[in-house]
């Protein structure tokens, strides 16, 4: 309930909000703290609007690394004798076995 009369939460109902949280407005009140919250958000809208224009390179940097990061973690998964995590799996499984057969009699 508490992030529908928030008006910054995705989940913000505006009937809930004015129900619960102004009920007992004037409608001149109400008219006035509409203003207030369109400006605001017009205002968060330029915000970050502004950010992204001041760091467009650093997304552009950013995506273009996670793509790098996303690609050699395929090839490694894909290759059967790279470092995969299925590759190293199953070698785990194996040397656990023969350690499980090496130490059984001593434990």
């Amino acid at each position: 309930m508490r992030d529908k009369v928030i008006y910054s939460s995705p989940n913000f109902d505006p009937k809930v909000f004015l129900s619960w949280v102004h009920k007992d407005m004037s409608a001149a009140d109400l008219e006035a703290g509409a203003l207030t919250l369109k400006t605001d958000l017009k205002g968060r809208t330029q915000q970050k609007k502004l950010l992204v224009k001041e760091n467009f390179d650093c997304f552009v940097s950013c995506k273009t690394t996670i793509d790098d990061i996303e690609s050699k973690l395929r090839q490694i998964e894909e290759d059967p004798e790279g470092a995969g995590t299925a590759h190293l799996y199953s070698v785990t499984l194996k040397i656990s076995g023969v350690a499980n057969r090496a130490f059984e009699p001593r434990l």
